[in-house]
């Protein structure tokens, strides 16, 4: 079953993604506001770098406090589904995007961006293996009892995306007893620049309600992760990512190729 999804979850927001098979497009470092007139001055880039410095302490401050303090297992026995709004971009505006969902933090499913993201046509697993299969990869795999970021700690084989892709495909197979690897924030720029295209002809496009990036502002991108998106995940039924925050506590969105994914909301109060 083919999804389209795009689900932006503001600062702060925490999530758990278990027990679904999915091909996933992730744009991260999601820091953004509309751009003020006349642009950003150096003085006020050095202050956004102070202020992220202080909020990246915060959220390890968070992190460990969630660590010690929440049960996982129950706070999920609890959990209530909610209606995510779904807004079709033909009828959105930027300016209606961020005045009642960004700035309010609400998550939101966004239809109707295939075409605009992906100029050239939809990516497929077989268009990602042919351009990408002959790099490396290193597939994550979900410990419970892993002190890490989201309780994710690397396989202990290196394979190449091309047989990732293969051990995908054949996920049914597979057993809950085994160890599921999870193709986790796999930076196509970074690894695979090829297959977004050239500027004159791009095969991926960011949409208009997420343009504007802090960390695409900063001179030299020489913030953490500042070129590391978009980022593919590729997990079979049971992959999941643990509890967590992300770095700076920023802004994602995400584009769902073919599959499901389940995102689970702890709201921070």
């Amino acid at each position: 079953m083919k999804l389209l999804l795009l689900v932006l979850t503001l600062a702060l927001a925490l999530f758990l993604q278990p027990d679904l098979d999915m091909v996933t497009l992730f744009q991260g470092g999601q820091s953004s506001v509309p751009e003020t007139q006349g642009g950003f001055v150096s003085d006020v880039e050095m202050q956004l770098r102070i202020s992220l410095s202080e909020y990246n302490d915060q959220i390890e401050e968070l992190r460990a406090l969630l660590a010690n303090t929440i049960d996982l297992q129950a706070a999920l026995k609890k959990k209530t589904k909610i209606s995510v709004p779904r807004r079709d971009a033909s009828s959105m505006t930027v300016e209606e995007f961020f005045n009642e969902y960004a700035l309010k933090s609400k998550p939101l499913v966004i239809t109707g961006l295939k075409d605009i993201i992906f100029p050239e046509g939809q990516w497929s697993l077989k268009d990602i293996d042919y351009i990408c299969g002959d790099r490396e990869v290193v597939p994550l795999v979900k410990n419970p009892h892993a002190n890490t970021w989201a309780g994710l700690i690397e396989d202990n084989r290196q394979i190449s995306l091309a047989n990732y892709i293969r051990y995908y495909s054949k996920a049914k197979q597979y057993t809950t007893t085994e160890q599921i690897l999870y193709l986790h924030d796999w930076s196509l720029p970074l690894h695979c620049p090829q297959i977004l295209g050239v500027s004159e002809k791009p095969s991926f496009v960011v949409p208009k309600y997420f343009k504007e990036d802090f960390f695409k502002k900063l001179q030299n991108n020489t913030l953490q992760f500042s070129s590391d998106w978009p980022s593919l995940f590729i997990g079979p039924q049971g992959s999941q990512s643990g509890l967590h925050v992300d770095s700076f506590g920023t802004n994602f969105w995400m584009f769902l190729m073919e599959g499901k994914r389940l995102f689970s909301f702890l709201l921070c109060s």
